[in-house]
């Protein structure tokens, strides 16, 4: 398990409210290439998840609930609880359990549905949204007055798999949000946001509502259930060290499982529980408060037992012929190797499985023979949804798909762009010209979607927002 928290102290900004509303913050005008009309088409763009706007009204409410929207050790999970699509209206309800800090300033974080891409974790675009916040069931929307979210759009990272920061995308802090008619909070296109509360808050709700107008089409095929228990095994623990230490005693266990997906199935949709405790609460928030806050994990797709993908830490739909290798596993790697076939489920690396309460001892050691032994033997469960999609957009973008690794640079990536071919396909198809005789009453054709010519791919299908809405696998 890779840390999950921030090496840098952003949180800063927060203490500093006077100075970014007088400044006015960093604005998305002020990165270049961040957002704002396509002066040309990338010539790649990282994989994205596959977000719950485009699967909520097309998959049933049951197989959706409960599930990791999104998740930071600094900003805690968003869970779902309902959603529905009513023409264009996408309306989404989401629990939040966000993290606190106490000391010189006293405030409430939590994120939004976007998810951040760091280290090698996958991020997920989200289009414009508005915001309702609730605790308790009262609206409190009016209190939330400025956050940061990463920028969204057809835009490559900034920085590579090594940095361990909150995202490989540029950040943009809001000191005024702006609000529509009915006083909601205005959330731009995003790959996750970071906001902000003064104050203890908790028993959070959100409600988002986004206009999207139906891109694709999903279809459920199948689905899979699968039982799994802890992660026992290496890797960073935060603040659940004690713990990973005193479970050595059972031996190295990190369970993965053989996929069966359907005839076409194109996309794979993780649902599983979050874990009673949150190993990566930076050691800068309220720990005592924070590290017993449910919390998500890394879970991983693989070619073999021994090749993993990258990292995912939420409940988004991906390719299962779309995967990158983990950066671990691929050294320095300006890039990360593609991998076509994935038929493994890596369970998640939970070192507390759902169910088994936060006890203390496993932040400070001297954990009982009962207590580790109920950690060994408490079992999870987890749902695999195999999907279909179709695109009824004519006008996304069939972009190549690259991941960076850890020795990526921005300038890499210029100079690698000026030795590839591209596949350049214009943002909206053109609409055939009409043919006007007499008496046809026929307006024109409807342009029609281009086919899964996989030349110079992986690519993505995008739109302009940056949500990457399909996938058509290498030759």
């Amino acid at each position: 398990m890779k840390s999950v928290f921030s090496t840098s102290l952003k949180i800063l900004w927060a203490l500093l409210t006077v100075l970014l509303a007088s400044a006015g913050g960093v604005t998305a005008a002020e990165i270049p290439g961040a957002v704002g009309p396509a002066t040309g088409q990338a010539a790649w763009l990282e994989p994205r998840g596959l977000s719950i706007l485009e699967l909520a009204g097309q998959v049933p409410e049951e197989k959706l609930q409960g599930a990791i929207l999104s998740y930071n050790g600094a900003f805690g999970i968003l869970r779902y609880l309902s959603g529905s699509r009513q023409g264009d209206k996408v309306t989404v309800n989401a629990a939040i359990h966000p993290r606190w800090m106490s000391g010189g300033w006293t405030g409430t974080l939590f994120g939004c549905l976007g998810q951040p891409g760091r280290i090698d974790h996958w991020g997920v675009t989200v289009p414009q949204s508005t915001l309702r916040l609730f605790e308790n069931g009262q609206d409190i929307t009016d209190q939330l007055t400025y956050f940061e979210y990463f920028a969204a759009g057809q835009i490559q990272p900034i920085k590579s798999a090594s940095d361990t920061s909150d995202s490989r995308y540029p950040e943009i802090v809001v000191s005024s949000p702006q609000r529509d008619s009915s006083g909601a909070v205005i959330v731009p296109a995003n790959q996750g946001c970071q906001m902000t509360l003064t104050g203890i808050h908790d028993n959070l709700t959100a409600t988002f509502v986004v206009d999207a107008p139906r891109a694709i089409d999903v279809t459920v095929l199948g689905e899979e259930r699968f039982t799994f228990h802890s992660y026992i095994g290496s890797g960073y623990a935060g603040q659940l060290e004690a713990l990973r230490s005193q479970m050595e005693r059972f031996g190295g266990r990190h369970e993965k499982f053989t996929l069966s997906p359907p005839a076409g199935s194109e996309f794979i949709f993780v649902n599983y529980p979050p874990t009673p405790a949150d190993a990566y609460t930076p050691a800068w928030f309220n720990v005592a408060a924070n590290v017993a806050q449910p919390s998500s994990g890394t879970y991983r797709l693989a070619s073999t037992v021994n090749v993993l993908s990258s990292d995912h830490t939420g409940a988004y739909a991906m390719p299962l012929q779309g995967q990158w290798q983990d950066a671990d596993q691929a050294g320095g790697a300006t890039y990360l190797p593609y991998l076509r076939e994935n038929p493994i489920l890596a369970a998640p690396e939970y070192f507390l499985p759902a169910g088994v309460p936060y006890d203390p001892c496993m932040t400070q050691g001297g954990c009982s023979d009962g207590l580790l032994q109920q950690v060994y033997d408490t079992p999870m469960t987890m749902t695999v949804l195999y999907l279909a999609v179709h695109r009824t957009d004519p006008g996304l973008a069939r972009i190549p798909l690259k991941q960076v690794g850890p020795s990526w640079s921005p300038g890499a990536a210029r100079v690698a762009a000026s030795g590839e071919e591209t596949l350049r396909r214009p943002l909206q198809e053109t609409i055939p010209p009409s043919l006007f005789l007499p008496l046809v009453m026929n307006g024109p054709a409807a342009p029609s979607t281009p086919p899964d010519d996989p030349t110079g791919c992986p690519c993505g299908w995008f739109d302009q927002a940056g949500q990457m809405l399909d996938f058509t696998p290498g030759p």
